[in-house]
C-alpha cells in the first residue's frame, strides 16, 4: 500500500500504473519551505500551487507535532484580547487550526506519524480509503478463527490482525507536499 507521503512525494515515473510524464495532472506539487519554520504565509503560497492545478475545495494539512507547536505560537502571538480576557486564568492553545485560503477552508491537524520537516496538504473529499477489508479485523474474511493463537516457536500467544486496504487520491495534482521545514 502506498501511503500519503508516497503519493504526494512521487513526481516522476508511475503512480498507480499511470505514467506521470504523459499526464501532468497526475503529478503532485512540491513546495520547499526553505529550511525555516512553517508559517501561514508559506502555507498560503503552497496552497496556491494546488489551486493553480485545480484545487477548489476545502483541504486538510497534516503536520508534525513540532511544526504544529510553531504554528500555534504564531497564531497565539497574533491573537487580540477582548472581553473574554481574565487576569486570573489564561487559556490558550488549539486542537486544530483553520484558515481561509485561495481554495476555501484549510484545516491544519497534528499527526504523530507525519515526518519531521514535512507537511502534507490534500483535499479530504478526494482521498479515498478502499479495499475488501476496510477495518482491522482479527479473522480472515470468510474464515472463522481464534482471537488468540498459540505461538509455534515460543511459549506465548499471538494476537493476529488482518487488514486489506489502501488510500487513493483521485487527483494527485491537488495535493502538495511541503519539505525543508525546520522547527526550533
Amino acid at each position: 500500500m502506498l501511503g500519503l507521503r508516497a503519493i504526494l512525494g512521487t513526481t516522476s515515473g508511475t503512480l498507480f500504473n499511470i505514467n506521470m510524464s504523459q499526464y501532468s495532472l497526475w503529478q503532485s506539487n512540491t513546495y520547499s519551505v526553505g529550511s525555516t519554520q512553517l508559517t501561514f504565509g508559506k502555507l498560503q503560497a503552497a496552497l496556491a500551487l494546488g489551486v493553480n492545478r485545480g484545487l477548489d475545495t476545502d483541504s486538510m494539512t497534516l503536520v508534525s507535532p513540532n511544526t504544529f507547536a510553531n504554528l500555534i505560537d504564531e497564531q497565539a502571538g497574533a491573537r487580540m484580547y477582548d472581553s473574554s480576557y481574565s487576569g486570573e486564568k489564561a487559556t490558550n492553545g488549539f486542537k486544530k487550526l483553520q484558515f481561509f485560503g485561495p481554495n476555501g477552508i484549510n484545516t491544519i491537524q497534528v499527526h504523530i506519524f507525519c515526518h519531521q520537516g514535512e507537511a502534507y496538504i490534500f483535499p479530504e473529499e478526494e482521498l479515498i480509503r478502499m479495499g475488501p477489508v476496510e477495518n482491522v479485523t482479527n479473522t480472515l474474511p470468510g474464515m472463522p478463527g481464534d482471537f488468540f493463537v498459540q505461538s509455534q516457536t515460543y511459549a506465548a500467544y499471538e494476537l493476529r490482525c488482518y487488514a486489506n486496504q489502501a488510500i487513493f487520491l483521485e487527483a494527485p495534482a491537488h495535493g502538495i507536499i511541503l519539505t525543508n521545514i525546520v522547527n526550533v
